[in-house]
C-alpha cells in the first residue's frame, strides 16, 4: 500500500473528504508529493514517513489500522481532534514510534501492549479508554520518559512491571479507576520527578520506597485514594520535593512536622492574604484528625459536637456517632427503600432502631449485630459503618453492593464480618486485615484471604478457613472479591462445571444442539453489524447541523461548511518539522501546580486539560494571543512557527 493511499485512510466519508482537501496536499490528484503534504515529515533520502503531526485539525473518524504500513513512522500527534474508536494493534505494533499524542478526543476501548524499543511518550489524557493496563506494560521500553492517561475509564491494579521504566519522568495516572496498592517498584524509579496518581481507589500505605534517599520527586499527588496509614516523614528529606497533597484518604496519626515548611507546597497561600507568621504549612498538607474543610486543606475546622474524624486531610463533614444517622446512611447508601425484609421495616413510625429487622442492641441499647444477608441490598458500603462502637458482627453476604471494602470498618470492634457474594471489588484493606476479624491473629497469623477471597479465586463461603481455601478461578467475573462460585464453564461432555456444590448438570444433545445454533446465529449477526459500522464510518455523510449537534465530551463542535484551503509549506526540510522531539525542562522555581492556580479560583487537585496537557504545545502567537503561554507539565513538542496565516497548528 502507497505512503499516500496509507495517509488518505484518515480521510473517512464526506467529511473527512472535505476534510482532507482543505489541507495543502491531501489528494492522490494534487501532484504534491505526500512528504510536502500539511503535518507530514519524511526520511531525508528514502522519503519514508516518519511523523505525521494533525493536532487540532478538525479530524474527525477512526485511527486507521493502514498506518501499520508506514515502519518508520517516529511520531504520531493526533491530539485534540473527534477521534473515535479503539487505538489498533497495527499502530501499537509500529517497530519505530516514539511519540503517540492522542490527547483529548474520544478513543475508547483497552490500552495495548506497544511494541516499539524506542518509545519515550504516551499520551492519552481526556479519552474513554478503558479496562485494565496489560500486565507487560512495562515491558521493553527503555526509554520511555513520560506515560500519561489522566481523566479515563481505565481500572485494575498497576503492573508490577511498571518499574521497568527506569528512565520515567512523568507517571501521570489521575481520575481513573485504578486499585489495589501503589507499588513498591515505582520508588525504584530513580528519574522519576512527576507522580500524579490522585483521584482513583488505592489501598494501603504509601511505600517506603517513595521517599527512600536520592529521589528527585518534585510533585507527589496522591490525594482523593483510599491510602490509609502514616504519612512518612522521610517526604521531608527529599530536597526536591516542592508539591505534596495527601488529602482525601484515610491516612491516621498527625503530619510530620518536618514536612510542614514553606518549601512544601510554598505557592499554597499565594492567592491568600495571610501574614507570613500566620500561615500553617501543615495544613497546606492535610487538614490534622479532628478537622475536617471542603478540600481537605486549609482553612480547616473543627468537627462539631456528636461527630468525630479520626483521619488526616478530610474532605466535607465529619463522620457521626450517633447510631441512629449511622443507620440512615446505610439505608440510604445500599437503597433500603428496595429491601426485602422480614419484620419491621426500616425508619417507618413507631419503630425503635433496635427492632428494625436485621439489628440486635445490647441490654444499653446498642447496636452490636447487623444481619441484612440476601435482602437485595444495593449501592454501596458507608464508611461510618466503622464507627459503630458496640458493633461486633456485619453480615452483608448474598446482596448486589459494589464498589470497596471501607477501611473505617477497622474502628468497629468486629469480630464476624460477612461481604461475600456481592460485586465488590479492589483489595481488602490490609489495615482491616490486621483486626481480629474472622479468626485473624489466632497464632500470630494474619491473613486478607479470611475477610473475602481475593480477586481471581472463590470457595463456597466467599473466604478462607481451616477447612477450605481459596481457589483459582477465571471466570469472566474475577475481579470480584468473596465470590462464592466460579462459573458456568462447559467442560467436554456439555456438562456443567465449577459451581459450587457436589453435582453436575448434563445437557442433552437436543439442548446442547440448540446452543450450537443461538451462537452461531450470534456471531453472524455480530459479524454483520460491524460490517455496517465500519461502512457507516467510511461512507456516511453529516449535515452540518447533525455535526452540531454530535457530542461526546459535553462539548458542541461547530464544522464549518466550507474548509479553507492550506498554503504550502515553506520548505520541505527540518525547520519545519524536526526530525527530534526536544524534551524542556521545566522551571525550578515554577511548579505546574502554581500556574494551575494562577489561573483557576480552585486553588488545588484538578489538573487543566486540553492545551495544559503534559506533552504540551508551543502555540504560536496568532492562535493564542498570549506570548508566554502557561504549561501544565512537561515534556513539550518543539517545532518552528508556522505562517501566522494557517488556522490550523502542527505540533
Amino acid at each position: 500500500m502507497k505512503q499516500e493511499e496509507v495517509l488518505l485512510t484518515f480521510a473517512q466519508g464526506e467529511d473527512g473528504q472535505a476534510w482532507a482537501a482543505s489541507l495543502f496536499g491531501w489528494s492522490l490528484t494534487s501532484g504534491v508529493d505526500c512528504c510536502d503534504w500539511f503535518g507530514i515529515q519524511c526520511e531525508l533520502g528514502d522519503g519514508d514517513i516518519t511523523s505525521i503531526l494533525l493536532s487540532d485539525s478538525d479530524l474527525l473518524g477512526t485511527i486507521p489500522p493502514e498506518l501499520g504500513y508506514l515502519k518508520k513512522l517516529k511520531t504520531l500527534n493526533i491530539s485534540r481532534n473527534i477521534i473515535m474508536g479503539d487505538i489498533p494493534l497495527a499502530v501499537a505494533n509500529l517497530p519505530a514510534l516514539e511519540v503517540f499524542d492522542a490527547r483529548d478526543n474520544q478513543l475508547s476501548g483497552p490500552l495495548p501492549k506497544f511494541t516499539s524499543s524506542k518509545l519515550r511518550i504516551l499520551a492519552f489524557e481526556n479519552n474513554h479508554l478503558s479496562q485494565s493496563l496489560p500486565e507487560n506494560f512495562g515491558e521493553g521500553h527503555p526509554d520511555m520518559i513520560d506515560f500519561n492517561v489522566v481523566n479515563n475509564d481505565l481500572s485494575g491494579t498497576i503492573p508490577s512491571s511498571i518499574s521497568q521504566l527506569t528512565k520515567l519522568t512523568w507517571l501521570q495516572l489521575s481520575e481513573n479507576h485504578f486499585y489495589g496498592s501503589i507499588p513498591s517498584g515505582i520508588g525504584k524509579m530513580r528519574n522519576l520527578k512527576f507522580l500524579y496518581l490522585n483521584r482513583n481507589n488505592f489501598m494501603g500505605e504509601i511505600p517506603r520506597e517513595l521517599s527512600q534517599s536520592g529521589s528527585v520527586l518534585t510533585e507527589v499527588w496522591l490525594h482523593n485514594n483510599l491510602l490509609s496509614g502514616t504519612v512518612p516523614a522521610a517526604f521531608a528529606e527529599i530536597p526536591t520535593l516542592k508539591n505534596l497533597y495527601v488529602d482525601g484518604n484515610k491516612f491516621t496519626g498527625v503530619l510530620p512536622a518536618d514536612l510542614c515548611k514553606p518549601q512544601i507546597n510554598s505557592d499554597f497561600f499565594d492567592e491568600f492574604d495571610v501574614a507570613a507568621e500566620d500561615r500553617d504549612y501543615c495544613e497546606s498538607i492535610a487538614c490534622p484528625a479532628s478537622y475536617s474543610s471542603l478540600e481537605g486543606v486549609w482553612p480547616c475546622e473543627p468537627c462539631p459536637s456528636g461527630e468525630i474524624n479520626p483521619f488526616l486531610g478530610l474532605e466535607g463533614s465529619c463522620f457521626p456517632t450517633d447510631q441512629t444517622r449511622i443507620l440512615r446512611q446505610l439505608f440510604e447508601a445500599m437503597g433500603g427503600e428496595n429491601w426485602s425484609v422480614d419484620g419491621n421495616k426500616w425508619f417507618t413510625p413507631q419503630v425503635k432502631v433496635c427492632e428494625f429487622a436485621g439489628i440486635t442492641c445490647n441490654a444499653n441499647g446498642y447496636v452490636t449485630r447487623i444481619e441484612l444477608s440476601d435482602k437485595n441490598l444495593e449501592g454501596t458500603i458507608p464508611s461510618s459503618i466503622g464507627f459503630l462502637e458496640h458493633l461486633d458482627t456485619l453480615d452483608l453476604s448474598r446482596n448486589k453492593l459494589q464498589g470497596f471494602i471501607p477501611s473505617d470498618l477497622r474502628f468497629a470492634p468486629l469480630v464476624n464480618l460477612d461481604i461475600s457474594g456481592n460485586q465488590l471489588i479492589g483489595i481488602v484493606p490490609p489495615k482491616l486485615c490486621m483486626k481480629g476479624i474472622n479468626g485473624n491473629g489466632i497464632d500470630g497469623a494474619f491473613r486478607c484471604d479470611l475477610i473475602a477471597c481475593p480477586q481471581g479465586t472463590y470457595s463456597n463461603t466467599g473466604i478462607a478457613d481451616d477447612d477450605r481455601t481459596c481457589e483459582p478461578c477465571n471466570d469472566a467475573e474475577n475481579y470480584i472479591l468473596g465470590k462464592t462460585q466460579c462459573g458456568p464453564e462447559v467442560a467436554s461432555g456439555a456438562t456443567f462445571i465449577g459451581f459450587t456444590g457436589s453435582s453436575s448438570t448434563a445437557m442433552s444433545p437436543g439442548l446442547v444442539a440448540f446452543i450450537v445454533i443461538i451462537v452461531l446465529a450470534s456471531v453472524f449477526f455480530l459479524g454483520f453489524a460491524i460490517y455496517k459500522y465500519r461502512k457507516t464510518l467510511k461512507e456516511d455523510s453529516f449535515d452540518e447541523q447533525e455535526l452540531k449537534e454530535f457530542d461526546l465530551s459535553e462539548n458542541n463542535y461547530d464544522f464549518p461548511s466550507s474548509y479553507p484551503s492550506m498554503p504550502p509549506p515553506s520548505s520541505h526540510s527540518n525547520d519545519l518539522f524536526p526530525d527530534q522531539v526536544v524534551i524542556e525542562e521545566m522551571d525550578d522555581d515554577f511548579s505546574s501546580i502554581t500556574r494551575i492556580r494562577k489561573k483557576k479560583s480552585k486553588r488545588k487537585k484538578k489538573k487543566q486539560s486540553s492545551s495544559d496537557s503534559v506533552v504540551s504545545e508551543e502555540r504560536s502567537e496568532s492562535r493564542s494571543g498570549d506570548a508566554n503561554p502557561l504549561w501544565l507539565d512537561v515534556p513539550r513538542l518543539e517545532h518552528s512557527s508556522q505562517s501566522s496565516q494557517s488556522p490550523h497548528e502542527l505540533t
